[in-house]
């Protein structure tokens, strides 16, 4: 049950805005598991956003579950390599009294309004509403 509230804390916290209860965040019992289901199911509706191309083109099944999975892990490595980046850089700035899994966590936090990203294959509105969700998290990041 812990999980799920740190889950459901974290995503208001991200989706808000709120610099005080994003802070709060870390703190959390299970907020780093908390912030991993952030990030896959984050990865899991963009990729399902951009599937769309994969319907038209008849692909089976399996090789869709397949680039759905690829697609996420793929995701969730380019938030590990963008934590490890923002750790560096805090590091450089503020000493190494900034913890890897504070760092980690406000991150993958962060990535909280991309669980949208599935709302991609709208026409017209599927670009900018990818950029804003973009947007939003960086936003979020830089609040936390």
């Amino acid at each position: 049950m812990a999980l799920v509230g740190a889950f459901q804390e974290a995503a208001q916290a991200a989706f808000t805005l709120s610099v005080d209860r994003l802070a709060a965040v870390p703190d959390l019992p299970r907020s780093g598991a908390a912030a991993l289901a952030i990030v896959l199911l984050a990865g899991l509706s963009e990729a399902a956003g951009e599937s769309v191309v994969l319907f038209v083109n008849r692909v089976r099944p399996s090789r869709f579950m397949l680039s759905l999975l690829v697609s996420a892990l793929i995701f969730a490595f380019t938030y590990l390599f963008l934590a490890g980046s923002v750790y560096a850089v805090a590091r450089l700035l503020m000493g190494p009294e900034v913890p890897l899994l504070t760092v980690t966590v406000t991150v993958g936090v962060a990535y909280a309004p991309r669980m949208l990203g599935f709302l991609a294959f709208l026409p017209y509105f599927g670009q900018p509403l990818s950029l804003l969700l973009h947007a939003w998290s960086v936003l979020a990041l830089l609040a936390g």
